[in-house]
């Protein structure tokens, strides 16, 4: 009895940034449930007032003209992906300076400034449900904004920095996967709630409650204690935007190094994967109203459930397979085929059943994003994790404009044949992500053959007793 309080104990002083990113992340999820369908009911509106019809867009599952119904869809399709490109775009210089600002000045910054800029974003999408005559554009303009003062990608970047220098690699995939599992429980609660309070209330009162949360993770990190051992006092505003944090960051991935190759195979594995479940997250609501006529009610709970599983997949069963000694590549691998499995059988679905069968498989999907994120933090010295951090954020926008623009023009080009066929394509792309990965650990075992073993490196990780991670050339 006294062992579990104390196991209890020692996990709550282990206590940071968790509550920060549960804070931020209840506050996209609840955005998210409600700004896809406001881009949807505000596309068919202007249409219904386009043709000088007095068809509510309430119920348009019920309409009997198909063709509007398509053209709505695709309408609303190009909107999203507007939104996310003007999100990404200043995102990606953004990205990587708080990358190197979370190195030189501390690790707290990259944190705070995030909520900030999505607190602004959601007063613009306010002021959209409030007033009906403002453009459909507004949408674009709130998300630029978001992305000018880093949006989720910088605010993990942060948080998994900020736990890197206050964690030990033996304990870091563990803590990882239960700072990754805070976005899966805020998926789950979220949706749930956001659609009883948009069932009851209205758009505005959601986006309300998002930048409530936004501003009050801004307010949790900034009261935290920073761990960085590296840190320097600001001193002007030249020296947060000197373009050496550029070069310093990219420098991180290319320069030599034993782990070099490695580390950028699986910086594009991971790229690769993060493109698809951008992507798959951007069709989904469409693909569930079009072929199995789900509510917004509906999608909500959908969206709640699938985040359900991620969390007891990461949450649970990820520690609990660290703690059997699985190594990460494996964890990466199991995480990536289950992955396929479930978008496969997503891709398929006729009915609700099936959907929710292949959930149970894309939980355990979230696996190989926490494993592809602490591999890459065991590859280089604290003082470089903030920099290889950033072009990793870097790449997760990318991912959100790459996975926006090809996922929202391959679903109604592919439609037609088969409404699932987005999901088949992006199968193939996880299995090329699998390859890079085999390949990372193949070069790595390759070179620790032609070493001597006697003449190892110094500066690369510590060999524990878990060979076959040992195997890929980093430390658990």
């Amino acid at each position: 009895m006294m062992v579990g309080r104390f196991r209890i104990l020692k996990m709550i002083k282990r206590i940071t940034v968790e509550p920060g990113m549960l804070f931020y992340y209840i506050g996209i999820y609840f955005l998210y449930s409600a700004l896809q369908p406001l881009i949807y009911q505000r596309t068919c509106e202007d249409y219904v007032r386009s043709i000088n019809s007095n068809q509510s867009c309430q119920a348009m599952h019920t309409w009997n003209d198909t063709n509007a119904v398509i053209k709505i869809s695709k309408d609303a399709s190009h909107w999203i992906r507007y939104t996310t490109i003007c999100y990404s775009v200043p995102s990606l210089i953004v990205d990587i300076l708080m990358g190197s600002w979370s190195d030189y000045f501390g690790r707290k910054l990259p944190m705070i400034l995030p909520g900030i800029g999505q607190a602004l974003a959601a007063i613009i999408y306010v002021l959209i449900s409030e007033i009906v005559s403002m453009h459909t554009y507004w949408f674009c303009i709130a998300s630029a904004l978001s992305g000018l003062w880093g949006g989720p990608t910088a605010t993990i970047a942060g948080m998994f920095s900020y736990i890197t220098s206050d964690s030990t690699q033996e304990t870091r995939t563990t803590r990882f996967s239960i700072l990754q599992s805070m976005t899966y429980i805020a998926g789950v609660v979220s949706p749930f709630v956001a659609g009883a309070v948009l069932k009851a209330t209205s758009y505005t009162a959601v986006f309300s409650i998002s930048g409530g949360f936004f501003l009050l993770t801004s307010i949790y990190c900034a009261l935290l204690k920073d761990p960085g051992q590296h840190k320097k006092k600001v001193e002007n505003c030249c020296e947060l935007f000197n373009p050496t944090h550029f070069v310093e960051s990219i420098k991180t991935v290319v320069k030599k190094r034993d782990n070099r190759s490695q580390i950028i195979l699986l910086i594009i594995a991971y790229l690769i994967v993060q493109i698809i479940k951008a992507g798959e997250l951007d069709i989904m609501y469409l693909f569930l109203t079009d072929n199995l006529k789900f509510s917004v009610s509906e999608f909500s709970y959908f969206f709640g459930y699938k985040f359900g599983m991620a969390t007891l997949a990461v949450l649970i069963f990820l520690p609990l397979a660290k703690h059997f000694k699985v190594p990460d590549d494996i964890i990466c691998a199991s995480g990536l085929l289950c992955k396929i499995t479930a978008l496969t059988m997503f891709g398929l679905s006729k009915n609700t059943t099936l959907a929710a069968i292949s959930i149970l498989f894309d939980g355990f999907g979230e696996w190989a994003v926490t494993s592809y994120e602490a591999l890459l933090s065991k590859s280089v010295p604290e003082n470089e994790i903030g920099k290889l951090l950033g072009i990793v954020s870097f790449t997760g926008d990318i991912s959100l404009l790459l996975g926006a623009v090809i996922f929202n023009s391959l679903y109604p080009a592919l439609k037609p044949f088969h409404a699932g066929g987005t999901y088949f394509v992006a199968c193939g792309g996880l299995a090329v992500s699998l390859g890079l990965l085999a390949l990372a650990q193949f070069l790595t075992r390759s070179k620790k053959k032609d070493d001597n073993p006697e003449k190892a490196d110094p500066n690369l990780p510590a060999k524990t007793n878990n060979a076959a991670f040992s195997n890929l050339g980093y430390a658990d």
